[in-house]
């Protein structure tokens, strides 16, 4: 696999001078009820080593310290606070502990997740809790949110939060279920799935948008497979295809239909023919235009460029109102 993918950069690190802002700023991390994006979450955690400060809204925290490896981590247990202010100087807390610990080390706050936060506090609320967390240090500390695209979050005005968070976030990463991917793309008939596959933990694929440091997006569908060892989720990057491979059978058939076809040629089938003989082209340039002929005439004296007009006799001019005759 072409190691320069982002999703393997954000997952191992790899080819950082690459993408140079994406250990910073905020990572909007989407699934759906059909395939959840713990699995890809905890590669990241497990491969990266950093202090993570895990808010745990929707999940308790017995939940990662069954699943994080070595990691340095700290749960906060959202429901054990009553507003947001003394959940957000816990954190301030927190990073600040870290950072005593190993200034040098980088902080990742991971908020699990932010449809309950919309849901519990008010929505202004919520995204200044995220502006201020996030400016403890830009270049220090990267926050992933965990959006459940599934859960409806709704505000007295309409606004669609969902479109908020992805325009402050620096990277946009949707995981989705492999065969419900393939559905939304026209690739396989829809189809019930049973609860076994759901939140398949074989492979899943990845939209991604990324904002890189010249400002210019990055996009990216990627996929990946999974298999356990030691009880612990192990992710490996392939290509796509390679899942069409394994869910298609007649994959061949859409990626004929994806190739560019080859644009008509205007000059094909003509009874006569455009180009220029070689002769043809001297004979052309050695033609002298009678109005190229007028202008290299030394002798030619430039007119004044004066209009003279006679009037007809029946003419009506009115010197108050010379375009009367335009009028209608």
């Amino acid at each position: 696999m072409n190691n320069k993918s982002f999703l393997e950069h954000f997952i191992f690190g790899v080819n950082q001078n690459l993408y140079k802002n994406s250990s910073k700023g905020i990572v909007l991390l989407q699934d759906t009820l059909a395939q959840t994006c713990k699995y890809l979450l905890l590669n990241y955690i497990n491969n990266r080593d950093y202090y993570y400060t895990i808010l745990c809204i929707d999940s308790l925290p017995i939940y990662w310290n069954k699943s994080i490896g070595r990691a340095k981590y700290q749960c906060i247990e959202g429901n054990a606070f009553s507003n947001l202010q003394d959940i957000q100087n816990k954190v301030k807390e927190t990073i600040k502990s870290n950072k005593k610990e190993n200034a040098l080390a980088k902080n990742v706050v991971i908020i699990d997740s932010v449809n309950t936060l919309f849901i519990k506090y008010n929505y202004t609320t919520v995204l200044n809790f995220i502006q201020i967390i996030k400016e403890i240090s830009n270049d220090e500390i990267q926050i992933i949110l965990i959006y459940h695209q599934d859960i409806a979050i709704n505000t007295f005005n309409g606004i669609n939060l969902k479109s908020v968070l992805a325009s402050i976030a620096t990277t946009n990463i949707l995981v989705e279920h492999t065969k419900k991917f393939f559905q939304n793309e026209g690739w396989l008939q829809d189809m019930d799935m049973d609860i076994i596959e759901r939140n398949s933990i074989s492979d899943a694929i990845c939209t991604i948008l990324h904002e890189k440091e010249s400002g210019k997006m990055l996009r990216e569908n990627i996929a990946y497979s999974l298999k356990i060892e030691n009880n612990k989720p192990i992710i490996s990057i392939i290509p796509v295809i390679e899942l069409m491979k394994k869910y298609i059978p007649n994959y061949q058939n859409f990626l004929n239909d994806k190739k560019p076809t080859k644009k008509a040629d205007p000059t094909e089938n003509l009874t006569f023919n455009l180009n220029l003989t070689e002769e043809e082209k001297k004979t052309k340039n050695q033609l002298e235009l009678p109005y190229l002929s007028v202008q290299d005439n030394d002798n030619n004296i430039a007119g004044s460029g004066e209009i003279y007009f006679d009037p007809e006799l029946d003419d009506e001019f009115d010197d108050d109102d010379p375009d009367a005759d335009l009028d209608f």
